[in-house]
């Protein structure tokens, strides 16, 4: 399974990190605040997955990545099978970008833009890390007076759109009990790694 180049762009992303504590400001506030809350558990100078992971879910929505991604395939298996694969996807993205996460403050990000009305906005950014840049635009939306990460775009790359695509070619290739056991598979290992 091409799992590895799935989480690539993923990893991306949270590397440089993601939206919302709450509506306390605009999007960029928002995603300033999380860049911070990251930084501030990688200068303890230890691994702290668990703690990387409640960063990125008070950040994002999960769900709702999950069901863009996920639910053209659920209209062909059963709803538990749905339900399965969506919460291993959310496990998968949780704890790879944790893992990549963990010790990274090497980088500088340039808040370029912001753009918002009513409850949909993007923020766009530029990331250096050592002699790289990275443009990250960040599509957000407010949901019960808080902004959440939504989708992202790095170097005009739609992720959302990206990783429909791969799924789409793991399940010509793959039963969904197959994808399921080796996203599973990939966690664990996450998980386990120190």
């Amino acid at each position: 399974m091409k799992v590895k180049f799935l989480l690539t762009s993923f990893v991306l992303f949270w590397a440089y990190s993601v939206a919302a504590f709450g509506a306390t400001g605009g999007p960029t506030e928002v995603i300033k605040e999380t860049n911070k809350g990251l930084t501030d558990i990688n200068a303890k100078g230890k691994t702290d997955l668990k703690s990387i992971v409640k960063v990125l879910e008070r950040s994002t929505d999960f769900k709702e990545i999950s069901n863009s991604v996920l639910d053209d395939h659920c209209k062909n298996i059963s709803n538990s099978e749905c339900k399965e694969l969506k919460d291993v996807f959310i496990d998968l993205i949780k704890y790879s970008t944790a893992k990549k996460l963990s010790g990274n403050n090497d980088n500088t990000t340039e808040y370029i833009s912001e753009d918002y009305n009513g409850g949909s906005g993007i923020v766009k950014t530029k990331v250096k890390t050592g002699d790289r840049t990275v443009g990250i635009d960040y599509v957000l939306t407010l949901s019960n007076g808080k902004w959440n990460i939504v989708n992202y775009i790095v170097d005009d790359i739609d992720t959302i759109a990206n990783y429909k695509k791969q799924f789409k070619r793991l399940f010509k290739k793959n039963s969904v009990d197959k994808i399921i056991a080796n996203l599973r598979s990939k966690v664990e290992n996450y998980k386990e790694e120190r």
